[in-house]
């Protein structure tokens, strides 16, 4: 055959290859952009290739358009476009169809929005951060699942309009410090969320208008400064959050009924439940179905006056605080609470009684401030009185009104609980009981009995003891007296009738 009839076949075929469009991959280290005339160079240096098999980095203000990439398809790495102040859309990016990395917007002055990106279907992590003119997310319909959405500083971003088939977010799902985003409305349903949950500082959002359906967020939960937040209708099948949940500063809540199904809240050690700062909150009704909350349980700073919605709750692994709420009144909805470590109740100007805080046994308390309350006169709680019992763990009481404002002053009110220290309780008994003439005190532990009064109904101390033994009562009138029984590890108290 002669040279020259090969060389004419070998160019045909050559150019049937291009024609017919067979994809070619190219740069698997990635390549960076940074002039408009590396764009427009790209066909001719990489002729056929559709798929560049590392990352692309688009960045530089000479840089206004992107139509020497229409041939890519497919990216293996991450794309990112950024700290460009003159391009207004995406043209040239109209093929592509998949990112195997995180595409990251940032920081483009002019953009306005992401319709060229319509084909795109499959990408990792979707990262729009400081774009001055962004309205909304017109072109991204095709992506349903995420490993994480993170949109932030875009003060221009009206609407999340483009995210209509997301409905997976298996890690972090954040949009957050958006000035000018009214609702979350262009989400039809999240049924998944992985290891976090925020939605926090969005200047005017004023409801969610979009479904979260998934049923555990497995890390944190934060819906915290979006002060004209009204209320967070759409997030109703949540019954688990296994991080820290937050709802804090927004100053417009006045629902949070769409938790109605949510039973567990900072499952993990460290995390715990606060709801504080929002200042138009009247009502806890929502979290009517929670029965436990992790390391600590904050109701602070809102507009209730009391904590009905908390009924079902009974198990807290530390702390409770209840602080700042100026119109709190009244505790009892705590009723069924039986587990917690440290009780803090602080600053509550209309608080007058502790009742509600009954069934937390005080042997299990380690610390305890009650301070600041200028009108609670009511703390001698069965709980509260337990714990004074120990002396070896003062607690923090001041600044509350008379009955309430000493350590004193509760235990002599406390007089009149029948309550003992529960490691010494069972071992000293008193017999009998009722009684018409004397009284046994029997010891049958370790703890040395140091002295017995006798109280009568009127707080006053009508018999006292230094030694176990028999204490004639026949001279006394009939009725109900109190027994206390101090002990060189603790004080007890023992109710005795009197015939």
């Amino acid at each position: 055959m002669p040279k020259r009839f090969s060389r004419v076949v070998f160019w045909i075929c050559f150019q049937l290859i291009i024609s017919t469009g067979v994809s070619q991959s190219c740069l698997p280290e990635g390549i960076i952009f940074t002039t408009q005339s590396q764009i427009d160079s790209f066909p001719i240096i990489y002729p056929g290739c559709t798929y560049i098999e590392g990352f692309v980095e688009i960045t530089g203000d000479s840089i206004d358009n992107l139509f020497g990439l229409e041939q890519i398809d497919s990216i293996g790495g991450d794309l990112s476009f950024g700290e460009n102040e003159i391009m207004s859309a995406l043209n040239g990016l109209e093929g592509l169809h998949k990112v195997g990395g995180g595409l990251y917007i940032y920081q483009n002055e002019k953009l306005e929005g992401l319709s060229e990106l319509q084909n795109l279907s499959s990408v990792n992590t979707l990262f729009v951060l400081e774009n001055d003119q962004l309205q909304d997310f017109n072109g991204l319909q095709k992506i349903s699942t995420l490993d994480r959405l993170i949109v932030a500083y875009n003060p221009s971003l009206k609407s999340v309009l483009g995210l209509d088939s997301l409905g997976i977010v298996s890690r972090v799902f954040s949009i957050n410090d958006n000035d000018s985003l009214e609702n979350l409305g262009g989400i039809s349903e999240i049924t998944f969320v992985g290891e976090s949950f925020n939605i926090s500082d969005n200047a005017i959002l004023s409801e969610l208008a979009c479904k979260i359906n998934c049923d555990t967020i497995h890390g944190n939960f934060a819906i915290v400064n979006n002060p004209m937040l009204i209320s967070i209708n759409g997030i109703n099948g949540i019954t688990t959050i296994e991080g820290s949940f937050r709802i804090q500063n927004n100053h417009s809540l006045e629902s949070i009924s769409a938790l109605l199904k949510l039973r567990k809240a900072g499952e993990w050690i460290n995390d715990g439940a606060i709801i504080s700062g929002n200042s138009s909150l009247s009502s806890l009704h929502g979290l009517d179905s929670l029965e436990r909350c992790g390391d600590i349980l904050i109701i602070s700073s809102n507009a209730i006056s009391d904590l009905s919605g908390l009924e079902k709750l009974s198990y807290i692994y530390r702390n409770i605080e209840i602080s700042n709420n100026p119109y709190l009144t009244d505790l009892s909805a705590l009723n069924n609470l039986s587990h917690a470590i440290g009780i803090r109740v602080k600053n509550n100007d209309s608080l007058t009684s502790l009742a509600g805080l009954d069934n937390i046994p005080g042997s299990m308390l380690q610390n305890l401030s009650i301070a600041g309350n200028e009108r609670l006169s009511h703390c001698h709680t069965q709980t509260i009185c337990e714990y004074l019992l120990d002396p070896f763990r003062p607690p923090w009481i001041i600044n509350n009104s008379v009955g309430c404002n000493s350590v004193e002053e509760i235990e002599d009110s406390c007089i009149f609980t029948d309550i003992s220290y529960s490691s010494i309780g069972d071992q000293i008994v008193l017999s009998p009981n009722p009684t018409s003439s004397y009284i046994k005190v029997e010891n049958h532990g370790r703890a040395e009995i140091i002295q017995i009064e006798l109280f009568n109904t009127s707080g006053n101390r009508v018999q006292c003891s230094y030694k176990s033994g028999r204490m004639e009562i026949s001279l006394l009138p009939e009725g109900i007296y109190i027994a206390r029984i101090t002990t060189d590890i603790g004080i007890i108290r023992k109710k005795i009738i009197k015939l």
